[in-house]
């Protein structure tokens, strides 16, 4: 890893090694070093060198293993054991597609969530002793879920595809970089790097603001948001690669919870999720504490979710209105003390996260010959992207609820938004295996973006920052993908702009000298 210098080349930043590969996050900063150094110099198809990294861990044959014999176990006490059986292990095959133990962490991220729809139904069948099968839509709930499984496969395929033609466009990740001489004052400041997160935090509220108030340019400025998750994801990174600043990250998620519980949306989830795949993203070898944040985050995000179910709807009722500070009282009562009756909020958080039961209610509809074929989601949701709002003003805004509706004739409440997903939009539009189509196309674009990003001028866990911050919101099943193609489209361009010219400019300032000599070596 280091030369005779003593000196790391690491994506696109050569530091000095001197103060033992990593520094202090005190008067002598943090060095970038080994944190940026997680990328093979050998090149390859895909693309992570983490012999020692937790994902390697996860995915090691004693790992596997366990899982095997919990596989038996489910299968011998549920009631789903053969649906159990075939989801865990098309999990495994669309993991080892998208790349394994070498593959970028936000695309097996994106196949990890996809999956989830199809595990949260099941386990919630599984809380109420029920046989998936054997309530009202019957078979065509089975139907639904080893459509969705075959889907998931397919995507992380095109996953694959995708990243080997963005290697031939745009080359491996592990090209080197010549830098030039470097100073040891060239050093990142972790406390620099807090401040930067905290003043995404605020432009992220801001811009969130302003986008509302700007219907013609809402998507798009919403998609500068994203700029949060990157400081996020660095912030974290920083702290499990060095092993210093854990107070400081546990401080982070606490507020970045808190601020999300007294929101309207419950967005306390997301700065969990962003903290744990920058965990799993890490070159070292796990530690206690890697361990004990692990698993207390992850505790501490369903539990947080268990007692939202149970009181989401008397908060957005009548709690919602009041101040800030009457509205943390109210919730910390309620987490606190407040009688909440797990038993029922376990199933319905399960069932919340599942999302195949809409599939399957298309399924009995399209088998009943009432399913409405002319809607052409797919075509629409190309139309939409290049008919610029800012342009067209008189563009309708998306609502997914009459789509539903009209498909599996629910009646939805006002103010609510309920989308079928793009798979099930898929199947309305090609029916199945035709579907496999365009959804292996959603993944070629995914590995495609992914293998951009990780392949731009800037440090290596900078470029990881960013597919993560792209992929973190996309490509999940129940989103229609009119909503998320447009997301996703203009995601990648914002992250795309902010890599070109937010970031340089940012790491200068973190590193104290500007950086130079950014061409690629022949």
């Amino acid at each position: 890893m280091f030369g005779s210098s003593g000196r790391c080349l690491c994506g696109n930043l050569e530091f000095n090694g001197r103060d033992g590969g990593i520094g202090a996050l005190s008067r002598r900063g943090l060095v970038w070093s080994e944190m940026f150094c997680s990328v093979s110099r050998r090149g390859g198809l895909v693309m992570m060198n983490r012999a020692h990294s937790p994902l390697a861990l996860m995915l090691s044959p004693q790992v596997l293993t366990v899982g095997a014999v919990l596989t038996s176990a489910i299968s011998f006490f549920s009631s789903n054991a053969a649906l159990w059986i075939f989801s865990l292990v098309a999990l495994a095959v669309a993991v080892l597609i998208a790349g394994g133990t070498k593959g970028y962490p936000a695309l097996l991220w994106v196949v990890g969530f996809f999956w989830l729809a199809v595990a949260g139904d099941l386990g919630a069948a599984d809380l109420q002793g029920l046989s998936i099968a054997d309530g009202l839509l019957g078979s065509y709930r089975d139907e639904a879920i080893l459509y969705s499984l075959c889907a998931m496969i397919v995507l992380a395929f095109g996953m694959r595809i995708g990243v080997v033609l963005g290697q031939a466009v745009f080359g491996s990740p592990s090209a080197a970089y010549d830098l030039g001489p470097v100073t040891a004052g060239q050093r990142a400041s972790f406390g620099q790097l807090l401040i930067f997160y905290a003043l995404s935090v605020v432009f992220s509220d801001a811009v969130s603001v302003l986008a509302w108030s700007v219907p013609s340019l809402t998507q798009p400025l919403l998609a500068f948001t994203l700029v949060e998750y990157v400081l996020l994801f660095l912030v974290a990174s920083a702290v499990f690669e060095t092993g210093r600043g854990y107070a400081w990250l546990v401080a982070v998620i606490i507020v970045g919870m808190g601020s999300g519980m007294i929101g309207f949306w419950s967005n306390f989830k997301e700065p969990v999720f962003i903290v744990l795949i920058a965990l799993v993203s890490i070159s070292r070898r796990f530690n206690v504490i890697h361990w004990a944040i692990g698993i207390i985050a992850f505790a501490a995000v369903v539990w947080v979710s268990l007692v939202w179910i149970a009181i989401k709807d008397e908060y957005r009722a009548d709690i919602i209105t009041l101040p800030i500070g009457e509205r943390a009282a109210w919730l910390f009562d309620n987490y606190t003390t407040g009688p909440t009756d797990y038993s029922i909020t376990n199933t319905k958080l399960l069932e919340r996260i599942g999302y195949t039961k809409l599939f399957s209610l298309v399924l009995e509809a399209d088998n009943n010959g009432s399913l409405i074929t002319d809607s052409h989601f797919y075509q629409n949701a190309v139309m939409h992207i290049i008919q610029p709002r800012v342009i067209f003003t008189d563009k309708p805004a998306l609502n997914d609820s009459p789509i539903t509706e009209r498909l599996v004739q629910w009646k939805i409440g006002a103010g609510t938004s309920i989308g079928v997903g793009f798979v099930t939009q898929a199947y309305v539009d090609f029916g199945f295996p035709g579907l496999l189509i365009p959804l292996g196309f959603m993944g070629l674009m995914a590995g495609y973006v992914v293998q951009y990003f990780m392949t731009r001028r800037l440090p290596t866990v900078v470029c990881q920052a960013l597919t993560v911050a792209v992929l973190f919101l996309n490509f999940r099943f129940e989103t229609d993908i009119d909503k998320m193609l447009g997301g996703f489209v203009t995601d990648v361009i914002a992250m795309g702009l902010v890599a070109k010219f937010v970031f340089p400019v940012m790491l200068d300032w973190l590193q104290g000298a500007p950086i130079q000599n950014l061409e690629r070596l022949p």
